[in-house]
């Protein structure tokens, strides 16, 4: 019977984690809907998504929602910064559009580039510090900067569907839906195997202007 157990048990595992990645991914991509909840749903599907990297999660769901409860006001105004940038980057890219400019559209895709760097790491750190708006824009630049191979892998994972789109709109649209149902959820579970021992280094001792977990 234990040799029975002992084959059996890894695929349990995976299959356990395959319907964490489904759940988290569905609540993420649900509770993005309302768009003024981008920011809080995003950071819930890291808080729990850490937690697991961790083996320290008690589920899913109720982790999810409690993470999302808790810190829907604190959340706004980084959904608000994420709308304000997004409008901005979409204006520039209309009127650098109709000019027909390649070094326009370059300058304005390095700074898409920049963006993302930055908030792969502001909404991670949302999700597992507790500090103030601007403390979490500070340290979500420094982190991009003196981490650059993380940078570079939570980069990668937070704009593949965007690269693949400008290479080959076809193959976007059929992997879209695969991406719908767990693009997000094995995205944030990638990032936080780079960034978990970062965030553990930075929660004991605290550096100063950094605090502990929410």
């Amino acid at each position: 019977m234990s040799e029975k157990k002992e084959k059996i048990l890894p695929g349990v595992a995976f299959f356990t984690k395959a319907a964490d990645i489904l759940i988290l991914n569905f609540l993420c991509m649900i509770c993005c809907i309302p768009i003024i909840t981008i920011a809080d749903s995003l950071a819930s599907l890291y808080y729990v998504m850490l937690k697991i990297e961790r083996g320290t999660e008690d589920g899913v769901v109720k982790p999810f929602f409690r993470f999302f409860g808790k810190n829907f006001l604190k959340s706004l105004p980084y959904t608000f910064l994420m709308i304000v940038l997004f409008i901005i980057v979409m204006s520039c890219y209309i009127e650098f559009g109709y000019q027909d400019s390649t070094i326009l559209i370059g300058l304005l895709l390095a700074v898409v580039i920049i963006l993302f760097a930055w908030w792969g790491w502001v909404i991670p750190l949302f999700a597992q510090f507790d500090n103030t708006f601007v403390a979490m824009l500070t340290n979500g630049f420094k982190l991009a900067i003196s981490n650059p191979k993380e940078t570079l892998i939570i980069l990668g994972m937070n704009m593949y569907m965007f690269f693949l789109f400008l290479i080959s709109p076809e193959i976007f649209s059929y992997v879209l839906y695969v991406w719908t149902f767990v693009g997000l959820a094995i995205s944030a579970r990638v990032i936080c195997r780079q960034i978990v021992p970062i965030f553990d280094e930075l929660m004991e001792p605290a550096p100063e202007g950094i605090e502990n977990e929410q």
